[in-house]
């Protein structure tokens, strides 16, 4: 980033959380989308973000597991058009294989919400983001959450370039 510009950052599913612990504030421009009027997000769907400008960074945090696969490819795909080339993508979530908690966690959720939250893999949504066009796709396990929740279970991280 030059001195002066400021990083545009799509925040999917985002509450404001990440705007208010951000230390360089004043150098990102970001933008919320989130189907809930309670966390007063810019946009309600990715689709209604006009794709330019672009995004130099995106982010979706705790959010995918509520949506299906076709949504997932929808997402990813309409996210990646909205991006600048070579911007990274960042997806954190719950993992579902790790360990006894991971498996019991995703078996007990997914029955409670009648199928409607399905976590994801992280080899299932590397497979996603290939598809949806993103290169140089990996893990980033230097970057899982910290907090109490991450610390009984367990969080995978995945990085994508546009």
């Amino acid at each position: 980033m030059l001195p002066g510009n400021r990083v545009r950052v799509l925040d999917f599913g985002g509450t404001g959380a990440f705007e208010s612990r951000a230390q360089t504030a004043k150098q990102l421009e970001v933008v919320r989308v989130n189907l809930d009027p309670a966390v007063r997000p810019h946009f309600a769907s990715v689709q209604d973000v006009p794709v330019r400008p672009s995004f130099d960074f995106a982010m979706a945090f705790g959010v995918i597991e509520f949506l299906n696969a076709d949504a997932l490819r929808s997402v990813l795909s309409d996210i990646r058009a909205r991006m600048t080339t070579g911007a990274a993508l960042l997806i954190a979530e719950l993992d579902p294989e790790a360990g006894v908690f991971g498996r019991l966690n995703s078996a007990l959720t997914k029955v409670a919400s009648g199928g409607k939250i399905r976590y994801w893999p992280a080899g299932e949504l590397r497979t996603q983001l290939e598809q949806a066009g993103y290169s140089r796709v990996r893990d980033r396990p230097d970057l899982r959450p910290a907090s109490l929740l991450a610390s009984l279970s367990t969080y995978y991280c995945v990085e994508a370039r546009a």
